[in-house]
């Protein structure tokens, strides 16, 4: 069990950094097949984390859970709920239920 956290671990920052890539590619080529390629590796990348156990802290518009989230920026911003996740800089996991790694985040103050 041990050697497959850090199998995993060793992992998600490869996911990160395909998805940052992907995230760099200009509007008018995300209708290429390069791109849909690109995509379909992602998807497939995914499909193996969560077949071994993983999913996806859920972050984007939640309260703020600092056994969840990892607080890296705090932005005041008027009218908004108090210590909501408004950014995701850095997607958090868990290990069939446990966390495997925060999710990195800004949050209102």
């Amino acid at each position: 069990q041990f050697s497959k956290v850090r199998i995993l671990m060793d992992f998600l920052p490869l996911l990160d950094n395909y998805e940052r890539a992907l995230k760099h590619i200009a509007p008018e080529q995300t209708t290429t097949d390069f791109y849909q390629g690109l995509k379909q590796i992602q998807a497939q990348f995914e499909s193996i984390l969560k077949k071994q156990g993983i999913d996806e802290v859920k972050a984007l518009g939640e309260k703020f859970d600092p056994r969840l989230h990892e607080a890296l920026e705090q932005v005041d911003i008027e009218d908004s709920d108090e210590e909501t996740v408004i950014e995701v800089l850095e997607k958090g996991y868990l290990l069939n239920g446990q966390l495997l790694r925060p999710a990195k985040v800004k949050i209102t103050k």
